[in-house]
């Protein structure tokens, strides 16, 4: 079992090896498709974006497009 300093490790790791963080993304809603840049992953997995006009979102699920 996970204790609570080793979720926190964990999330660091996670966060070190993760392809995404800082990179420019497409987030694909219903209605439109936003621009944005990874920012961080939260601990309970929710994505933090900052979209081109300066806001944040956190997206817990739906469609991320990453272009390597």
């Amino acid at each position: 079992m996970l204790g609570s300093g080793n979720k926190d490790t964990l999330l660091q790791i996670y966060k070190h090896y993760s392809i995404i963080l800082g990179r420019k993304v497409k987030i694909v809603d219903e209605e439109e498709i936003i621009q944005a840049k990874a920012i961080d992953i939260m601990q309970d997995g929710t994505l933090m974006v900052a979209s081109d006009d300066g806001m944040s979102k956190y997206l817990k699920w739906g469609d991320v497009s990453l272009r390597l």
